[in-house]
């Protein structure tokens, strides 16, 4: 099993799960990791072929664009300490929801470097996927062994044990089931009923330390090589929530420091699990602040509904919910079509 790919000239690190080869999210390399299993994923199939040709690539939160404008800094940054060159004049910039900064390539790098990766991955295919026995049974009066990465307070570097495996599919399994049971929620006792659920289902991943920082990209590939896409997604939007929390856009609004946990703040992470699009003219970050502020400026009551809000002659819906903490959160906005 490899644990890196070389292409271009850098040694990229690799994660392997149940849908094969994975580009393994952190730095310098995360908003290459997150766009590649979009791809992978099948939300982004014509990414090779467009990059090169020289054309973007994006959807709702993702994206691979040439720049429209100078490169910053921070753009920059990351392959010139990586290689030691600039990104030279032809040079495309990857965007995720995940990261605050984009990552500029030379285009011909990124090109061989999906290349490669494709490569790898279609040589692999045959291979058999990991596979996970259940965990042997406990002995009379032997207690189960304490967690070691699915918990608020994880061990330096030890690998998740069975029975976390166990807690962690029982979890996503009530994940899946309350993703159906809120779509098929008509009337007040149902919706009531999800609620409740959802409010159990938060606890559950917070005391897991699902929403944690502490090696969350590890536990983000067990999750994918256990086959549980729906925690995973958690754990995706825990990470967008928590660099929302810290971008330079929401320092412009007037709103209150971001919360000592996810789960009291005003933003649900289903704003990142489920993402729309955002208005013509503001960025995702300055679209989620101006969402936050109206709610804040406007604090409604009940368990959830919708507030409006004018700019100009455009008039938004901002939808909302109490989840886990007091204040109600942003779960979705749109633009109304008028």
């Amino acid at each position: 099993m490899k644990d890196h790919l070389e292409a271009a000239g850098v040694c990229i690190p690799l994660v392997s799960g149940w849908n094969g080869y994975q580009i393994r999210p952190g730095a310098p390399f995360d908003q290459l990791g997150w766009v590649v299993g979009q791809w992978t994923d099948g939300h982004l199939p014509e990414l090779l072929e467009r990059v090169a040709r020289g054309e973007d690539a994006e959807i709702v939160g993702f994206a691979v664009i040439r720049p429209r404008y100078p490169l910053e800094p921070e753009e920059v940054a990351p392959w010139k300490a990586l290689t030691g060159q600039d990104v030279g004049e032809d040079p495309v910039v990857i965007y995720s929801r995940f990261v605050q900064h984009g990552m500029a390539f030379p285009r011909a790098a990124l090109v061989e470097i999906l290349r490669a990766f494709k490569k790898l991955r279609d040589e692999t295919a045959h291979l058999p996927r990991p596979e996970y026995p259940p965990p042997a049974p406990l002995a009379a009066g032997q207690a189960l062994p304490p967690d070691q990465l699915f918990t608020r307070a994880p061990s330096e570097a030890q690998p998740p044990t069975e029975y976390e495996r166990k807690s962690m599919a029982d979890i996503n399994d009530m994940a899946s089931v309350l993703d159906a049971a809120q779509a098929a929620a008509r009337t007040p006792d149902q919706r009531a009923d999800v609620t409740v659920k959802r409010r159990v289902l938060l606890e559950e991943m917070e005391a897991h330390g699902l929403l944690d920082e502490a090696r969350q990209h590890e536990k983000r590939a067990w999750l994918e090589s256990w086959r549980m896409p729906t925690l995973r997604d958690y754990v995706d939007a825990a990470i967008a929530l928590r660099r929302y929390y810290a971008s330079a856009a929401r320092a412009t609004y007037t709103l209150p420091p971001p919360p000592a946990r996810l789960l009291d703040g005003a933003v649900s992470l289903d704003w990142f699990r489920r993402p729309g699009a955002t208005p013509e003219g503001a960025t995702p970050d300055t679209w989620l602040a101006f969402c936050e502020q109206v709610l804040r400026e406007n604090p409604p009551g009940g368990a959830s509904g919708e507030v409006l809000s004018k700019i100009g002659r455009r008039w938004y819906q901002i939808h909302w919910r109490r989840e886990v903490g007091e204040p109600p959160a942003v779960v979705a906005a749109s633009e109304l079509v008028r």
